[in-house]
């Protein structure tokens, strides 16, 4: 019997039907397991209610990771024919100019992020004010999508059941039977001229509709537990923990209030840290004395200590602390973080508290003050202040909220919340190193590590609130030169088709936009990328599939093997090989085509041939089955034409022997076909034994070719003259023995 999707999962997500031969498992990520309900798992079902359970499309994985795409439509399978589309776009987590630091015994050491993660945000559609952000790695990838019912996690599990191996499991957090106790240790007394304060922004706001998109900087310390014992020393996974977090910190930021948080900076503790307080206010004293002393030249609006340390320390920053003092201030907040409980993904807490230790830090209290216009938001807590004194109510929290202390949880949907969200954004609207960034130009994609050929049309983005033209440009030297692809775009279509143009190829290619009002307004590809010349097909032109060629030694005629061309650049260069068929391929034999490599054509003599048959095993008088095929090179590119199959027939004469019967005169018979293109027969008896010669004369009675010129015995012969290599025109035949001479007239046309 199929299973029933769980009704809480399908309550939470938009439904789309589609047949189920719309999404097989060859072309979709996830695939759901349908015969094996989360309920059969005994230890999933411990930790958590109604969750489901998907394998994962490594190879579909992998292509996205490396295909880094500006827009992304993911399918979700609910059932057979039931799915969720994600509508996704590209997210920043660190912003091109992002430090990536270590500190070791020696001090902070810079170094390069490898594997970075990359993150996308969006929503569900049909539910176009839900939040999804996905965060994919080479290897793994992590989802977590909210709405007005929730927050579901989709993540990789660890738990420790061979049928759960390898699986991933889609849960809302509030179905989590260990409910987080987090607690959040920034005072809650904010004194009253903090209160007083408030109540006069949020009064005398002006409402100016649309906000423009203002950037903080973060920086981030984790501490030494968090890289040595929970990640083992690894440096790939340390960043990508905190890709993640921050991830969806700054979709839920940039949705709620349109303020981009840039993780800037990046420092992972690789040795004994400083932080060693017991209590989270202790280790916040420390981390502000470090940095204060030590960090001044780090530009940012805060920082920010992460830590999975033991303890359940919870959360605690500094309120109302943005571009402080780096030297004196109290620009500074600390999450003790989760990570996976029961080693199921839980980390919509960990982005919680991040989330919610930021909040304070931009000025909000938690929703629990008696400070906000009004009174206390909510009564999900006992109040601060002492303005409600009810039972506590039981509802969906907000960001600043304490209702994930309750069965209805923190809904990271609902952002901050009116009063919380007019405030932080006044605070960032009157920060001095908060910068607006509404005049900005920012190439999207591609960013960096992509690799395109030429002749394919490459999709580039950018993002810009500005008006006017802007011209796009690219380098093949890493910036040095600069070749307009086109200087009239309309900054408003934030997209251009380029079709890549024949080129060399290159690993060091850049792409440029700038404003044409004001060229100092431009941006870059974060990295350079490739462009690989798109090598045409070959086609085999001559000789033909199954074409029979007697070599002989002493034949003083050439045949040439021609092919079209792999494209029209001069550094292309061609490789001619053949082998006997049936043997390795390894075994082939090869040449450069004529002028070093650089023409479409292999001329061969025939004592060449013959030499090429010999090396194959093939005997004299003997024949056998050949394939003969070229490569074309660009530099490390290359592409193989067909296969073409000869058969190859070693003569010790060049020529086929009809019959030894002994004729009863000598005669040299008319070619056949006449006129011919390019191969024709010439047929002649000899009466007796004798030394034989077979001439061929162009029309001026220059010498062009020696077919025979042996010994010969008495018999009917015939020879196929193939005469790829001369140019139309009249020739002459003649034969010779001690006996009998005749000439006869052919014809060559092509």
């Amino acid at each position: 019997m199929k299973k029933i999707i769980s009704l809480t999962l399908l309550m939470f997500l938009t439904l789309v039907n589609y047949s189920f031969s719309q999404y097989t498992t060859g072309n979709r990520l996830f695939n759901l397991i349908e015969n094996d309900n989360a309920i059969n798992y005994t230890r999933l079902k411990t930790i958590v209610e109604n969750a489901e359970v998907y394998e994962i499309n490594q190879n579909e994985l992998l292509n996205i990771y490396n295909s880094k795409l500006p827009k992304l439509n993911l399918t979700l399978p609910l059932s057979s024919n039931q799915n969720a589309e994600l509508v996704l776009e590209k997210l920043e987590v660190f912003p091109p100019n992002a430090e990536f630091v270590i500190r070791t015994e020696n001090g902070n050491e810079k170094f390069i992020p490898q594997d970075l993660a990359i993150s996308y945000r969006g929503y569900i559609k049909g539910m176009e004010n839900s939040l999804v952000v996905i965060t994919f790695e080479k290897d793994e990838v992590f989802a977590m999508m909210s709405n007005e019912r929730g927050n579901t996690i989709l993540g990789k599990s660890t738990i420790n059941d061979n049928s759960l191996n390898g699986k991933y499991v889609l849960y809302k957090d509030t179905d989590l039977k260990q409910k987080n106790d987090f607690h959040c240790h920034t005072d809650d007394a904010v004194g009253e001229d903090y209160a007083r304060e408030i109540n006069r922004l949020l009064t005398n706001k002006k409402d100016n509709g649309l906000f423009d998109l203002l950037q903080a900087n973060i920086a981030i310390d984790v501490d030494y537990v968090t890289y040595n014992s929970i990640y083992q020393q690894n440096q790939t996974a340390v960043t990508n923990y905190v890709a993640k977090i921050m991830a969806y910190v700054t979709a839920l930021y940039l949705k709620d209030v349109n303020i981009k948080l840039n993780t800037s900076y990046l420092r992972i503790w690789t040795t004994a840290d400083p932080y060693t307080g017991t209590t989270s206010n202790a280790i916040l004293t420390q981390f502000r004395n470090h940095w204060n002393s030590t960090q001044t030249g780090v530009q940012r609006t805060v920082a920010h200590l992460i830590s999975r340390r033991s303890g359940g320390l919870g959360g605690i920053a500094y309120l109302n602390a943005l571009c402080a003092n780096v030297s004196s201030g109290f620009g500074y907040g600390f999450s003790n973080t989760d990570g996976p409980i029961n080693n199921l993904p839980t980390f919509s807490w960990d982005i919680m508290v991040v989330a919610h230790e930021l909040g304070h830090n931009f000025g909000s209290p938690h929703t629990h003050s008696c400070s906000w216009v009004g009174g206390a938001i909510d009564s999900c807590y006992q109040t601060e202040g002492g303005c409600y004194t009810g039972p506590v109510i039981p509802r969906p929290g907000t960001i600043m909220s304490y209702c994930h202390l309750t069965s209805q949880g923190i809904n990271l949907a609902l952002g901050f919340g009116p009063q919380p969200k007019d405030l932080i954004r006044i605070r960032a609207e009157t920060a001095p190193c908060i910068n607006n960034a509404t005049e900005s130009l920012i190439m999207t994609y591609p960013n960096g590590g992509e690799i395109f050929r030429t002749g394919n049309t490459m999709n580039i983005y950018w993002g810009t609130p500005i008006s006017g033209n802007l011209t796009l440009q690219y380098s093949l030297n890493g910036g040095t030169n600069w070749t307009n692809i086109s200087t009239n775009i309309s900054a408003q279509d934030r997209f251009y088709a380029w079709s890549i143009p024949e080129m060399n190829s290159t690993t060091n290619a850049l792409l440029r936009i700038s404003n044409n009002s004001n060229p100092s307004q431009s941006d870059t590809t974060n990295a350079v990328f490739s462009i690989l010349y798109n090598l045409q097909s070959i086609n085999n032109v001559y000789p033909p599939t199954f074409k029979r060629i007697n070599t002989m030694s002493s034949m003083t005629d050439t045949l040439n093997f021609i092919w079209t061309k792999a494209g029209n650049l001069p550094t292309l260069t061609y490789k001619w090989k053949i082998r006997r068929g049936g043997s390795n391929p390894n075994t082939a034999i090869s040449f450069t085509s004529n002028n070093n490599g650089v023409d479409t054509i292999k001329t061969l003599t025939f004592p060449e041939l013959d030499n090429i048959a010999n090396q194959l095993g093939i005997m004299p008088e003997q024949e056998a089955l050949t394939t003969w095929n070229v490569t074309g090179f660009n530099g490390d590119d290359s592409i193989n034409s067909a296969n073409v199959v000869l058969t190859l027939r070693r003569t010790t004469v060049g020529i086929q022997t009809i019959t030894e019967v002994i004729p009863g005169e000598f005669k040299l018979y008319n070619n056949y076909p006449n006129p011919f293109n390019p191969e024709t027969n010439i047929k002649f008896d000899l009466a007796k034994t004798g030394q034989v010669n077979l001439t061929i004369y162009d029309l001026t009675g220059k010498e062009v070719a020696v077919l025979v010129n042996n010994q010969l015995s008495a018999g009917v012969y015939n020879f196929n003259w193939n005469a790829i290599s001369m140019p139309s025109g009249i020739y002459f035949y003649r034969l010779t023995t001690p006996d009998f001479t005749d000439t006869k007239r052919m014809i060559l046309v092509k």
